[in-house]
């Protein structure tokens, strides 16, 4: 076992803002080829929302990255943004991972499997999700009706800026979970 660590505090990557951008520019550039083209006038028109909803995406990300604490893990547990506390005493198995290898960048997601008398209610919806400046999902599982959480962004990093890639965060993120279910 491990002596006392402090806590690790992150936050999101600018990678989801440059996405956003880079995404964005490309399906204004089909909307107003459409437009122009008249291929298809209601093509052009979603095509054109779609792309100043990914700017505005995009802009609200970037505003906010690197102010915002988006997760931080201590030796007892894990504590999000909105507040949620989850305690590795919760926890029965934690997964992390690619769910989409064949996209290129790093989309990491931290997935923490609960118990089942875990005490976690369903996250709530709110004006954050519709331009991605939360990641935390609900807690319930419609295979099976597991209790989980999951934190889906395109990285992490400490906001105390030291150096750490994700096989650093999640190499801690477990080590500090099996230190926890050591003691």
């Amino acid at each position: 076992m491990n002596q006392t660590r402090p806590p690790i505090a992150y936050t999101d990557s600018k990678s989801f803002g440059y996405w956003a951008i880079v995404l964005g520019a490309a399906v204004g550039v089909i909307g107003i080829f459409s437009f122009v083209k008249q291929i298809s006038m209601g093509l052009g028109a979603i095509m054109s929302f779609c792309a100043v909803y990914m700017f505005a995406a995009a802009f609200f990300h970037l505003t906010m990255n690197g102010k915002r604490t988006v997760i931080t893990v201590s030796d007892d547990g894990v504590a999000y943004e909105g507040g949620l506390y989850v305690p590795f005493s919760d926890v029965d198995k934690i997964w992390a991972g690619n769910p989409f290898p064949t996209i290129p960048g790093d989309i990491l997601n931290i997935v923490l499997h609960l118990k089942p008398d875990a005490p976690v209610k369903q996250a709530g919806r709110g004006w954050k999700a519709i331009f991605f400046l939360t990641y935390v999902g609900g807690n319930i599982s419609m295979i099976g009706k597991k209790k989980m959480i999951s934190l889906m962004t395109p990285g992490l990093r400490p906001v105390s800026g030291q150096k750490m890639d994700q096989d650093d965060i999640l190499e801690d993120l477990f080590e500090r979970f099996d230190d926890f279910q050591n003691r």
